[in-house]
């Protein structure tokens, strides 16, 4: 099974910390396998953080797009373009914690298959707020394939939150068409 590891990182002051911070945590919590690397950014010049990239992973892409529909957009447009069996979506607040992380991902994919939704964080859902149970998009991830047969492409910013937590959500969706949506807990 291959792996795309896939971070989103919109420009702007505010967001190069946290691309630090994830560099950082990267070089500390090795993954102890072999992974593709994709960097996804805004539309223009991409400077410092091509230069950092380079230095840390092994031939890292870099996908620029716009931001239309905020980082699931972004996501959307790169599944389209990537060969890789699953891809690991990673926003730009995350960062890793331990090392070997792409063994427990590429156990949970060989236990429950690469046509699953899987995530490190999950949420219970709250009806009075039409949020139904979902793995959180903060970090998830799932085969290629299957997120490419999504039904609904995100133009809007706003379709963001509907997609991650709606009643026709990525989990939701996967739930009705496969049955296997899997929260990977913690050690």
């Amino acid at each position: 099974v291959t792996i795309d590891l896939c971070y989103c990182y919109p420009h702007g002051d505010g967001h190069f910390p946290n691309f630090l911070r994830f560099i950082d945590s990267y070089l500390k919590n090795p993954p102890l396998g072999n992974h593709g690397t994709a960097i996804l950014t805004d539309l223009g010049d991409i400077d410092d953080t091509v230069h950092l990239s380079r230095a840390v992973f092994d031939k890292p892409q870099f996908f620029q797009s716009s931001d239309a529909a905020l980082d699931i957009g972004r996501y959307q447009e790169f599944s389209k373009q990537s060969t890789a069996d699953v891809i690991l979506f990673r926003c730009g607040t995350t960062y890793i914690r331990k090392p070997g992380w792409l063994h427990r991902i590429s156990n949970a994919v060989g236990k429950w298959g690469v046509d699953a939704l899987y995530g490190s964080m999950g949420n219970t859902g709250d009806s009075a707020f039409n949020v139904y149970p979902h793995i959180r998009t903060t970090a998830f991830w799932i085969g290629r394939n299957l997120f490419n047969r999504y039904p609904v492409k995100l133009t809007q910013k706003e379709q963001r939150y509907e997609f991650e937590h709606g009643a026709t959500g990525l989990t939701t969706w996967i739930r009705k068409e496969i049955r296997v949506a899997v929260q990977a807990i913690r050690r």
